[in-house]
């Protein structure tokens, strides 16, 4: 039986990114207070981010294990039973806290969320089904763009395969830089009438994910001299000082173009999967990976987490929150965090068990 290779390291930034995504939409006015901005020098400009950086994720562990021999249905049925759960639960959760904290929910907006499909180009915009389920996009986006891979990496060699998915990746991210004057400020909805950005975003960064797998089954800088591995420490340290910089401290976006966030990640991610920079290595801890089996929960429920407690608690005693910024920012933060993991626990690990023992088991 083949082993299963572990990157703890990866597992610690996944969970990064949903911190980080949790950050975003406690600025936006869905969800949070712009007071927050005033927390940072950098107003938490490159926050949002994070989504292109877990759909990159997502696209390497994919074809990392993919198996042409896999039935096409039995994998559409693994990958749903994943990820449908967990919204299905969120769902109703909103359903019963929006009319409590008096915000939009819809019945027959989320028809489409229960096979998950969800803003992929037959809704309007992400939050038809409620305001609490605007951020469940991501998901219908994973499951539905994963499945169109999987497909073409059954059908075409790889000869073709190589040049089909590097040309989608040009088509979408080009499509979405254009339509955002080549900054990063992407909104979820329609262009072209029927093409949605969400869509675009998950098949460039799959994509993406696709040809760094292709890099790593391939051996390349596995195994390296001294000198090789200080260097890469040094690339390491630089990179990470890039997004600590634009995510704390800088007012401004680096760059001229988005593509600079998307090639900076796809480099570090790589050189933390090879695990020959000091950091890499330093973050490879199974203890620090532990929290990178919450990312999951922590991102599908911290919407409703946040408007909750911006309904109930900051909007009431607005001249508070103004008054104690820091305090009310990782507060929030930190029980968004609690309630993810709290999630997974009663929630979407016995979920996961009884699926994979009634339903996944041959």
């Amino acid at each position: 039986m083949e082993k299963k290779i572990r990157f703890y390291n990866v597992d610690f930034l996944r969970f990064l990114l949903a911190v980080q995504i949790v950050v975003h939409h406690q600025i936006c006015k869905w969800a949070g207070l712009d007071d927050f901005t005033a927390l940072v020098s950098s107003k938490f400009n490159l926050w949002s981010i994070a989504v292109e950086f877990f759909f990159i994720l997502a696209g390497f562990f994919m074809f990392l294990g993919i198996k042409k021999e896999t039935d096409t249905l039995d994998f559409a049925k693994k990958r749903f039973l994943r990820l449908a759960p967990l919204v299905w639960f969120l769902v109703i959760i909103s359903a019963i806290i929006s009319p409590v904290i008096n915000v939009k929910f819809s019945y027959d907006g989320n028809i489409l969320t229960i096979p998950l499909m969800h803003s992929i180009g037959f809704t309007p915009t992400s939050i038809t089904g409620g305001t609490i389920n605007g951020t469940i996009w991501f998901v219908s986006v994973l499951f539905w763009c994963s499945l169109f891979y999987f497909y073409i990496y059954k059908i075409f060699d790889k000869k073709y395969l190589n040049l089909i998915i590097a040309s989608i990746i040009v088509f979408c991210y080009g499509t979405i830089l254009n339509f955002n004057h080549f900054s990063y400020n992407i909104i979820v909805k329609n262009v072209f009438y029927f093409c949605n950005t969400g869509v675009l975003r998950g098949l460039a960064g799959l994509g993406v994910g696709y040809f760094i797998a292709m890099f790593y089954k391939s051996g390349f800088l596995q195994n390296c001299t001294k000198k090789v591995q200080a260097f890469i420490s040094v690339i390491e340290f630089g990179l990470v000082g890039f997004f600590t910089y634009y995510l704390f401290f800088s007012p401004k976006l680096p760059g001229k173009t988005a593509m600079t966030y998307i090639i900076c990640f796809s480099t570090l991610f790589y050189l933390f999967l090879v695990k020959q920079g000091f950091i890499s290595r330093l973050l490879d801890n199974k203890y620090l990976a532990k929290l990178g089996q919450y990312s999951y929960s922590i991102y599908v429920m911290h919407s409703a987490v946040l408007c909750t407690i911006l309904y109930t608690i900051f909007k009431p005693h607005l001249d508070f929150v103004q008054s104690h910024l820091a305090l009310c920012f990782w507060g929030e933060l930190a029980i968004t965090i609690v309630i993810g993991i709290l999630t997974y626990y009663f929630i979407e690990s016995p979920v996961n068990k009884f699926i994979t023992q009634k339903f996944l088991k041959h």
